[in-house]
């Protein structure tokens, strides 16, 4: 028996085999093939993109290959132990629709493994099929060793390798054997805990599973799911009738004569008439095309072919019409989700409006009891503990829209470790803040109706893996071992084809996340204002956004890592980061990647972080704004953007040979005290303005700086072990600062002396000013030494 189509492969490779099995645990590795029980992952030479595949289910062992009379490049087989149904398994753990079930009998079974054209487009993404392979089963009588037949391609050149694997329900004779039954039943738990998560908090019935597509309702409603297996047929058939109405009217469609006279069939339980009358045939799918009032697709601009909701919907009516009454109802339930842009929301709460009003229609079962987990020792005692345990999963509720599950505090539970609790904290905070919602909307251009994992949860995965420790997409691993906490987590190649795939639009994409971010600041900020005073206020309500350039160091030759303007090997981002004074250490608003090579320098750098940095504040907040950066910014057009917007600024100014001058004519008068941001003074501090000593702030040259700017300077002794500087005049050390504030600003009750807590030297949010001694350790001026002492 013989099976032809086209595969679509995942990270250089397709698996034919169980969709249960673990192919992450392969027992021999070739170059073609790699096997483990009850699967075959099949290497290919492109990374993404379709394969030719042929299936050959043979009676008995075929002909040897003759590699002089045939192009096959490599050709490998080994036999492995067959006891689940196999299928050919594509993108994402997909089953290949070109495939049915394969008729292999259970057992040991030989599969033999022939390709060409691996070394064509080695690593690459295809459009089109450049690759074919060979799969040839037959019934085996005892097993045998992974062999190679063939190979003359230079693909996977390696050698068979045979892996050493561990199975904890083997008998070990060192070691003893209750280990073997912890271990074992720890494994064990997971999987059936993950199992219960992924069909709504409790393990599916042997019937239920048999089902397609029962799994995706159960995650959003596990009690509807029970309520209709325990429906009888004629009620099952009203559902997928209305089902299938469902999908016809959301396309526009019901209303056509021929698809209405089918739908009043339907509804009467009577033959369908033509074109719906033979589900083997495309008779229906030639009808819709026939029918020029319908619509199946629309092409974009740039010549992408689209399908609307009408393509999803013609199979609906036969779906309706499955030999099986439970199989009808979510086949076209699905299909009626997907022409509504996979709402299930809103198709769950219609039905359980139409079919099941009353409150307590869904209302399951619960019962268990309760197991003595240490004299769990036997298999009947390990198995019922396992059960148990499932059951008592009364908090754990099925997948909401968002995807996170239910939290709950089980005291029954004998674990008392919890490596992640803080990100506990950072997924409330998400929901508390919306941020799953929003983010969600915004990335609804990138979701398709095949979409398993949400972009926006993909995302906030990750970010909550960075925020507990992880650098890279692998340590995704460390939110996926606790599904109670943070619902299915996907697999590490999904979230790097999500990021390919947002990297392709990079611009819109980073937009849509901005604009979700700057949508949840605006509502927690109307909750509770993060500074203090009010909005569009000198006292205490004003708004400081700190921008600078850092440094990420990079150990390895990653994409735009290059040697920075500290001369380490890295990346260069711009920030913006929003003080909260007081209150903490602050949000941030913007991360502008940059490669490592970037300047920190730049007007045209600093207007686009800060314009992008304002677009996250709400928009009564951007009234009342200081913008703190270092003399990095200090530049006549960033300086003249920030006073047009009527912004403040304190900006670091470069201690250069004007201000030299300048400081050699300011007379001992001009010196004031300095205060802290207590209205104390600061020991051995004075500040003094510049701008009538500078010689010439305009420069008949170039361009001005902006009208109103002040040049301000501070005089103070380093801390104890700075090292002096070249600027440093008598053991003192000048900061010099440019800045616009003036009025309240700066003004306190004493009118002879200068306050720089409001305007503070620019420096990071994060980071603290250094003071210039301790309070219990006042720093003195050290004497003069006389020439040649010693």
């Amino acid at each position: 028996m013989t099976f032809s189509g086209t595969v679509v492969v995942d990270h250089h490779q397709f698996v034919v085999g169980a969709p249960s099995a673990e192919t992450y645990k392969p027992a021999v590795t070739g170059s073609a093939m790699e096997i483990g029980p009850n699967f075959v992952t099949i290497k290919t030479g492109v990374a993404y993109g379709p394969v030719s595949l042929t299936v050959e289910v043979l009676d008995g062992q075929p002909d040897d290959i003759d590699v002089t009379s045939n192009d096959w490049e490599v050709v490998e087989e080994a036999t492995i132990r067959v006891s689940k149904p196999i299928r050919v398994i594509t993108l994402d753990g997909e089953l290949a629709p070109d495939f049915p079930t394969l008729p292999i009998l259970k057992g040991i079974n030989t599969f033999r493994v022939s390709a060409r054209g691996r070394d064509a487009n080695w690593d690459l993404k295809v459009d089109e099929p450049t690759e074919s392979y060979l799969v040839q089963i037959w019934r085996a009588t005892q097993p045998a060793a992974m062999r190679r037949l063939h190979k003359s391609d230079a693909a996977w050149n390696d050698d068979i390798n045979i892996h050493k694997t561990r199975n904890w329900w083997d008998p070990d004779p060192a070691a003893d054997a209750t280990m073997h039954i912890k271990y074992g039943y720890e494994q064990t738990a997971i999987w059936a805990k993950q199992e219960a998560i992924d069909w709504g908090g409790r393990p599916p019935t042997d019937k239920l599973r048999r089902v397609a597509y029962a799994r995706e309702f159960a995650g959003h409603d596990r009690m509807l799911v029970d309520a209709m297996t325990r429906a009888r047929e004629p009620k099952l058939r009203r559902i997928a009738a209305w089902a299938a109405r469902r999908a016809y009217t959301i396309a526009g469609v019901a209303d056509i004569e021929w698809i209405r006279e089918a739908l009043d069939a339907l509804d009467n339980r009577t033959p369908l008439p033509p074109p719906f009358d033979e589900p083997h045939t495309t008779n229906a799918w030639d009808a819709f095309n026939a029918d020029s009032r319908i619509e199946l697709r629309t092409t974009t601009d740039t010549g992408e072919v689209t399908p609307l909701a009408s393509t999803y919907a013609v199979t609906a009516m036969v779906e309706a019409t499955s030999e099986e009454p439970l199989t009808a109802v979510f086949r076209t339930l699905r299909t009626a989700a997907l022409t509504g842009d996979s709402d299930y929301v809103e198709l769950i709460a219609d039905l359980r409006r139409e079919f099941f009003p009353k409150p307590g229609s869904f209302m399951g079962v619960w019962g268990c009891r309760r197991v003595n987990t240490r004299k769990c020792l036997s298999a009947s005692g390990l198995l019922n503990h396992h059960k148990t345990m499932i059951l008592a999963q009364r908090g754990t509720s099925h997948v909401k829209h968002n995807r996170y599950p239910h939290l709950v505090v089980d005291t029954d539970r004998s674990e008392s470790l919890t490596s992640t609790t803080g990100a506990v904290l950072l997924r409330k905070t998400m929901q508390i803040a919306g941020l799953d919602t929003a983010l969600s909307a915004a990335l609804m251009p990138w979701t398709t109706s095949r979409t398993v994992h949400h972009p926006a949860k993909v995302l906030l995965d990750l970010a909550t893996a960075v925020a507990v420790g992880g650098d890279c997409v692998s340590d995704l691993a460390i939110v996926r071992a606790q599904p109670a906490l943070f619902g299915t987590v996907a697999s590490d190649p999904t979230a790097s084809r999500l990021i390919n795939t947002l990297a392709e639009d990079s611009t819109a994409a980073v937009a849509a996340i901005r604009q979700a971010r700057a949508h949840c600041r605006e509502r927690v900020w109307a909750r509770r204002r993060p500074l203090e005073g009010r909005p569009v206020s000198f006292d205490g309500g004003q708004v400081i956004i700190d921008l600078d350039a850092t440094t990420v160091t990079a150990h390895s030759d990653k994409e735009h890592a290059e040697i920075n303007y500290k001369r380490q090997y890295g990346h260069a981002p711009m920030c913006a980061l929003l003080d909260h004074g007081q209150y903490g250490t602050g949000e941030p608003l913007i991360c502008d990647l940059r490669r490592g090579g970037a300047s920190p320098q730049g007007a045209d750098l600093h207007i686009t972080t800060l314009s992008a940095a304002l677009d996250q504040l709400p928009a009564g907040e951007r009234g009342q704004v200081l913008v703190r950066t270092d003399a990095a910014g200090c530049s006549k057009e960033f300086l003249a953007h920030i006073t047009d917007a009527g912004l403040q600024y304190s900006i670091g100014y470069i201690v250069s040979d004007t201000i030299k001058t300048a400081l050699a004519r300011l007379p001992e008068q001009a010196w004031q005290p300095a205060i802290d941001t207590h209205g104390e003074p600061r020991l051995d501090a004075h500040v003094a303005e510049l701008t009538s000593t500078i010689p010439a702030l305009a420069n008949a040259d170039a361009p001005s700086w902006p009208a109103g700017m002040r040049v301000i300077v501070r005089r103070e002794y380093p801390h104890s072990g700075a090292q002096l500087r070249l600027t440093d005049i008598d053991g003192r050390r000048y900061t010099v600062f440019a800045t616009n504030t003036r009025g309240t600003g700066w003004t306190l009750p004493h009118p002879r002396t200068y306050a720089t807590a409001n305007a503070p030297a620019p420096r990071t949010a994060s980071a603290t000013s250094k003071t210039p001694d301790w309070p219990t350790c006042r720093s003195r001026r050290s004497p003069r030494t006389r020439s040649g002492w010693k």
